[in-house]
């Protein structure tokens, strides 16, 4: 904890520490990045929130994902969320959504309507997507897709679900694509040098918690707008208060 205090500072850590460093506190004066790291710090604790409430934790974060996406990715690239429940581009059944997508990036989906449940609605482990036109309508364009995941168990296997490991069996394209994957936990080591777990990760772009607070910061995003503020001060009034 006080490696993290190091490495964040005080202006994005929201929490101190005794003389003795004995106990730790929540700082009395909060600024938007400290809500920021707290909204961060809940999603990664989603193993402790009723499966009934666990879409509070998740949605918003991939709210926060997409928007460090978006400034991850070049000036001209497109640039959708592809999950169930945030997408306005891709809708309704999961074949359908695969197949706009496929059109989107020059490809062709390879499978059958059949071949997926019914009543699969989902996002076939897909939350952003994102590529560039190329300026015409000829196949081999860049491409990036993303999945989101709040677990601190088995990630390593989320951070396939986006891979080409994955989808490219379905989905044919000229040019694989990125695999990116997002995650609330800080994966930073004590010196700030490695990743924790690593011997866990798969093929991946991985960005946590201190990659994403640093970005938003890089590129000055507007915290507030991607935070749930009122999910924020009830775990506040239940922990500290």
């Amino acid at each position: 904890l006080q490696s993290r205090l190091r490495h964040y500072g005080d202006e994005l850590y929201p929490f101190y520490f005794d003389e003795e460093l004995q106990s730790i506190h929540l700082r009395q004066e909060l600024n938007d990045w400290h809500y920021f790291y707290l909204q961060l710090l809940i999603s990664s604790a989603l193993r402790y929130c009723p499966r009934s409430r666990r879409h509070e934790l998740t949605g918003p974060f991939e709210e926060i994902s997409y928007a460090i996406f978006k400034c991850l990715m070049p000036d001209g690239w497109v640039v959708h969320q592809f999950g169930k429940d945030k997408s306005s581009r891709y809708e309704g059944h999961l074949y359908d959504k695969l197949s706009l997508l496929a059109q989107d990036v020059w490809g062709k989906l390879d499978t059958k309507r059949s071949h997926f449940n019914e009543r699969d609605r989902g996002d076939g482990g897909l939350d952003l997507v994102a590529w560039h036109p190329m300026s015409d309508d000829r196949n081999l364009v860049p491409m990036a897709f993303a999945q989101c995941g709040c677990t601190a168990e088995e990630f390593g296997m989320k951070m396939l679900e986006a891979s080409p490991g994955k989808l490219a069996l379905h989905l044919k394209v000229g040019y694989e694509w990125a695999s990116y994957y997002f995650m609330p936990q800080s994966m930073l080591t004590n010196d700030g040098k490695d990743w924790l777990k690593y011997s866990d990760f798969a093929r991946a772009i991985v960005v946590d918690r201190f990659r994403i607070i640093k970005i938003a910061k890089q590129y000055e995003i507007n915290v507030r707008e991607i935070m749930k503020s009122e999910t924020i001060q009830e775990a506040l009034e239940t922990s500290f208060y």
